[in-house]
């Protein structure tokens, strides 16, 4: 494991974080995404605070301060940024057939980041990913139709996603 100072995101640069004091477990990109989860994690209406923070994506992490080209792996869980992740690790997903993504989705922080979570999943799917909703009760992958679910859902909450490329 390797800690690295910086917040993933699409592109290395500098971008504002928010954080409670209270609730140091949900900080995100998004003050409106920590003004959501006060009612159920602690955070006081109005209590949260900003530091600016380098990012880095994932394709400049890995081809600069790593240099490692084969990545199997990859978990998100940043509170909203995932679309973010994404579009910072095309070269990675382009180079890397096998790599499997696990990640959060909750369409409401996604948004509150700036981004569409519709386009998130269509973006996985042109990389060739079937992507598949993580149950808590059996079976634990199911197939589903996203669109479906998504307008069905509390936007309010979030599930786990898993990304595997099709086999061909």
């Amino acid at each position: 494991m390797i800690v690295s100072p910086k917040g993933v995101s699409d592109k290395s640069n500098k971008s504002r974080l928010w954080f409670s004091r209270e609730n140091t477990l949900n900080p995100s990109f998004s003050k409106q995404n920590l003004l959501n989860y006060s009612n159920g994690f602690g955070t006081k209406k109005g209590k949260v605070e900003f530091i600016d923070i380098n990012t880095i994506s994932l394709d400049d992490f890995f081809s600069g301060e790593i240099n490692d080209e084969k990545i199997d792996f990859i978990k998100i869980d940043v509170e909203g940024a995932e679309a973010l992740v994404i579009n910072g690790a095309e070269r990675i997903l382009a180079r890397n057939p096998s790599v499997k993504i696990i990640m959060e989705f909750c369409p409401h922080a996604i948004t509150n980041v700036g981004s569409n979570p519709l386009d998130l999943i269509k973006k996985l799917k042109s990389y060739n990913f079937e992507v598949k909703y993580i149950s808590k009760k059996q079976p634990f992958l199911r197939d589903i139709d996203l669109l479906d679910l998504y307008r069905r859902m509390d936007p309010n909450k979030g599930f786990d996603l898993l990304a595997e490329r099709k086999n061909e």
